[in-house]
């Protein structure tokens, strides 16, 4: 057996702060969603072995592990169904909203997926199973992001 060293050390701090920079990336898969958002599309990848769509599509099929390939992608409808919603009090900081932002899961037509975004109907108009389409930015305001759509509404 090692034997263990059992000492006391004074603990040293400071207070102040870190500057931290970081670069996140999507990925190859999310890189190429993001974009399709960009202009305006949205981009699944769909597994033949387990006929199923992705979205946000994957690199790889999450239960057969098989490589989805170029031949895999598709573009699929801009409006879906709302499977769930809730309501987020606090900003991603912590801090309270003065209103709250609804959440929603829609599967998007021709996707097995759920995909989390911000609604823009007022809650009495929100029913689970209604049709929804999404909202895009206006295409000079768009840069390849998630935020590029501003939300979900229902389509009337």
């Amino acid at each position: 057996m090692i034997p263990k060293e059992n000492r006391k050390k004074e603990i040293i701090h400071f207070f102040g702060q870190l500057p931290v920079e970081s670069l996140y990336t999507a990925g190859i898969a999310g890189e190429r969603f993001l974009l399709g958002l960009k202009e305006g599309r949205f981009l699944a990848n769909y597994c033949e072995d387990c006929d199923f769509v992705f979205l946000p599509p994957k690199l790889y099929c999450e239960f057969c592990f098989r490589e989805l390939k170029e031949e895999d992608w598709q573009e699929i409808e801009n409006k879906g169904i709302l499977l769930s919603y809730t309501f987020t009090h606090v900003d991603t900081n912590g801090n309270r909203l003065e209103n709250p932002i609804i959440v929603g899961v829609i599967r998007m037509d021709g996707s097995d997926t759920g995909f989390v975004h911000k609604l823009l109907d007022k809650v009495e108009d929100i029913e689970i199973g209604m049709e929804v389409e999404a909202v895009f930015a206006p295409k000079e305001r768009r840069r390849g992001s998630i935020n590029d759509i501003v939300g979900f509404r229902r389509i009337r």
